[in-house]
């Protein structure tokens, strides 16, 4: 997962540690790989995720989050990861 870092490996989009939310979440909302009918669900819990993330931290974009074209930083890269790990953690538990 580390090519998800800079935004997935320096186009500074989606904050990586956000894609990763997404992957795990996609990897435990497991349909049918011949017809599936997982979709809507997994897209449903990842906007939660992101909508979590984004409350807490002002953006999901890696670019927003540096501060590239701001000057400010909302969320250090080590701090997002955090984020990601705890909402993660926390949705899982309910």
């Amino acid at each position: 997962s580390e090519g998800l870092g800079l935004g997935v490996s320096d186009t500074y989009g989606t904050c990586g540690a956000v894609t990763g939310m997404a992957l795990v979440m996609g990897m435990l909302i497991v349909g049918k790989l011949e017809a599936p009918t997982s979709k809507a669900a997994t897209y449903q819990k990842v906007r939660e995720l992101n909508e979590i993330f984004r409350k807490k931290n002002g953006s999901t974009i890696c670019r927003e989050l540096k501060g590239m074209d701001t000057g400010k930083v909302l969320r250090s890269c080590p701090g997002c990861i955090e984020d990601a790990a705890n909402i993660l953690s926390e949705k899982l538990g309910e």
